[in-house]
């Protein structure tokens, strides 16, 4: 197969159909049973695979799809920080389900112990600290 540059485009089209198929952020071993080991890297390589997992679940959307900046990468992500702290007084923080479900997920691709109920859990506990 000839090498083809992923564009963030490229990425977000991709990625879209897969979350369309799954209904959710696909895991990197996901990827690599439908041949697309390659999204996983062009995602970290492109602002970081948190960063996809966000739009893939209602943040900006593929049209939006930017490389991200040195500054984007030194902030915390979104849920470290208390709604009640956000630096912009309009933004709206996610649902709190919303908010579990995604450190859920990423518990999971942490390789955190247990399955998805174990991750839910604990994902329940840190955001309620």
């Amino acid at each position: 197969m000839a090498h083809r540059k992923w564009t963030d485009e490229r990425i977000a089209a991709t990625l879209d159909a897969v979350v369309a198929d799954l209904g959710r952020m696909p895991t990197r071993t996901e990827l690599a049973e439908r041949d697309l080991a390659a999204l996983w890297s062009a995602m970290r390589r492109n602002g970081g695979t948190r960063l996809w997992a966000q739009r893939a679940s209602g943040g900006p959307g593929p049209a939006t799809a930017r490389r991200a900046t040195p500054a984007d990468r030194a902030a915390p992500p979104d849920h470290a920080t208390p709604p009640d702290r956000a630096t912009a007084p309009d933004r709206a923080a996610p649902p709190p389900e919303e908010r579990i479900r995604v450190r859920a997920y990423f518990l999971a691709m942490e390789g955190a112990p247990g399955g998805p109920e174990a991750h839910w859990l604990r994902a329940e506990r840190e955001l309620a600290a």
